[in-house]
């Protein structure tokens, strides 16, 4: 494994990215676009990560989606891997264009994103010398939640050998890596509803 600690600047965050290649069956029609108080979703969580890291990139399944809203957007780089595949593609594009070893990821369709809880993953992510992907854990469950969450580029071996194996799961990496992630608690602010799935998500989400 690679010093971990090698080639992050103090005073440097690292990439931000924004999953949004899902289908959004569920939903009905594309999750990033619908509006909440006018504004849509994907916009909303660019504008929160962009107050924390200096450059925000939306993955979708194809390149320059969301263009029209300002933002700049890559392609999967292979298609139809769900959530598993863009954390492959935003480490591998981050490999490409920073210094920095680490990545923050979100999900379009989270109803909120505090900078607290990024400066919470980070500090504890930069104290690490052996830790590939830093969560916060719903203790009661207990349960691992992916986004917002701090993932290495370590990372990458595991995920490729997952994708040829067909072991899609985001679950099953946190399985695999379990040893190499740092858990934090949930943050007293945490919503009752982090995520948007359905309509009736997006009808209930601020209780």
């Amino acid at each position: 494994m690679q010093n971990l600690q090698q080639g992050n600047s103090a005073n440097e965050h690292p990439q931000g990215y924004i999953l949004c290649g899902g289908k959004s069956r569920r939903f009905g029609e594309d999750k990033a676009r619908f509006e909440i108080e006018g504004v849509p979703m994907i916009s909303r969580i660019a504008n929160l990560l962009g107050e924390w890291s200096n450059s925000v990139t939306a993955i979708a399944d194809i390149p320059d989606k969301y263009q029209d809203l300002h933002l700049k957007t890559i392609a999967d780089l292979q298609p139809d891997l769900g959530p598993l595949g863009g954390l492959q593609s935003a480490l591998s594009h981050a490999q490409e264009v920073s210094s920095c070893q680490w990545v923050v990821l979100v999900s379009c369709d989270m109803t909120t994103l505090s900078t607290n809880w990024l400066d919470a993953l980070w500090d504890q992510a930069q104290d690490s010398t052996d830790g590939i992907a830093v969560l916060f854990e719903e203790l009661t469950t207990p349960r691992l939640h992916p986004f917002p969450g701090c993932y290495h580029i370590d990372l990458l071996d595991i995920i490729e050998k997952q994708i040829a194996a067909r072991q899609l799961s985001l679950q099953k990496l946190f399985h695999i890596a379990e040893t190499q992630i740092k858990r934090i608690a949930l943050p007293e602010d945490w919503p009752c509803v982090p995520q948007i799935n359905t309509r009736d998500d997006a009808d209930h989400w601020q209780c």
